[in-house]
């Protein structure tokens, strides 16, 4: 379960080490996923800049088999302090898109629609987001939240599965880069007209290999508590016990703690009880979520409460993106942590959260 070629540069399936002419070369895949929460709650949810397919660029021969959607992909949803929703994906193809293995920096635009997107990374390492996609204009700074997370021995650190797929070579490494960043900015609503200046909090993730991702799903969770000083990051994929795990960091006596618990190893369990058909995803989403992990020293009880914060991100210009579905969610978190010695509750946190559900949608 280590990581492979962790803290690349730049976008690690453009490496030269991962450019493969296989079909595993035409299932590579890299994201790089923030979560957005205004501390006054105008805006809550989640930014992702998606490379996939990168090898369609020197298969012409068959660069209408597809399994990804090749190119850039940029996916936003959230919710306003209104009520209003958001979901919007769009997809560049590579000729109109920017991008190298040496920095993580990209350009995308479609000179037709008048779409762009931009990723700049700042000399102090943080992240300038921007563009305009079908319902917004946006620009967001996210840098990681001083001081920095240590240690980063137990909890926090790279982990990758291998376990993930149908086919014996898939593999998906996801890394926790910030469990808390500092995010500023605004979102400007072009239906409306009206721009909401962000000032918050957030998390930031990158997760890249060579996965059919649609074939699979993930079911994950993010909070973020500043007052308890707990960080806690609940990651699990539908097909894979060994990227199935809760990193959890909090302070105890002074000394930041971290943790993580493996569901493989029966330190982790879930479960969602109530449920939501939606017509037009035609897929049922989760409207509560509790989390439960232990091990020799704690015992962590979390609950995410869903409701109707959620939207379905749809994209239908493909047969595979067609039959499936990710479900942002936008829960309110929370949970206590206790001494399983002392048998003592030894805190409790709450806060905004994020996440998200994804899986195959149904045929009718």
């Amino acid at each position: 379960m280590e990581a492979i070629g962790a803290q690349a540069p730049g976008w690690h399936i453009l490496q030269p080490t991962q450019q493969r002419s296989s079909l595993y070369g035409r299932l590579s895949l890299e994201w790089d996923y923030c979560m957005v929460h205004d501390h006054q709650g105008a805006f809550t949810g989640s930014i992702g800049y998606v490379v996939a397919d990168p090898m369609v660029q020197k298969t012409h021969w068959c660069n209408r088999f597809k399994l990804l959607p090749s190119g850039v992909s940029v996916a936003i949803a959230g919710m306003f302090a209104n009520g209003r929703k958001l979901a919007n994906f769009i997809n560049f193809p590579f000729n109109n898109v920017q991008l190298s293995a040496n920095t993580k920096s990209l350009t995308a635009q479609d000179h037709n629609t008048h779409l762009w997107a931009t990723l700049k990374v700042h000399p102090d390492g943080g992240l300038q987001l921007e563009g305009i996609t079908q319902d917004i204009e946006y620009q967001l700074d996210i840098l990681a939240a001083q001081p920095c997370l240590l240690p980063r021995d137990n909890a926090f650190t790279p982990v990758t599965g291998r376990d993930m797929g149908h086919l014996p070579n898939e593999q998906w490494t996801v890394d926790v880069i910030w469990p808390r960043a500092n995010v500023s900015g605004y979102i400007r609503d072009l239906n409306k007209n009206k721009t909401v200046e962000i000032t918050g909090h957030g998390y930031r993730e990158n997760a890249f290999g060579q996965w059919l991702f649609w074939a699979g799903g993930w079911d994950f969770a993010v909070v973020s508590d500043h007052q308890s000083g707990v960080q806690w990051v609940w990651q699990t994929y539908h097909r894979s016990q060994e990227l199935s795990y809760l990193d959890l960091s909090f302070p105890l006596d002074g000394v930041q703690k971290t943790v993580r618990f493996f569901a493989q190893t029966g330190q982790l369990q879930w479960q969602h009880q109530h449920w939501q058909f939606d017509p037009q995803a035609r897929q049922k989403y989760p409207l509560d979520t509790t989390v439960y992990a232990h091990n020799q020293d704690y015992r962590v009880e979390t609950q995410l409460f869903i409701g109707k914060n959620q939207v379905p991100l749809l994209y239908n210009n493909s047969w595979y993106t067609n039959i499936y579905v990710i479900f942002a969610l936008f829960p309110f978190c929370k949970g206590a942590i206790y001494s399983v010695k002392e048998g003592t509750q030894l805190l409790k946190f709450s806060g905004q959260a994020g996440g998200e559900y994804s899986t195959l949608r149904s045929l009718f």
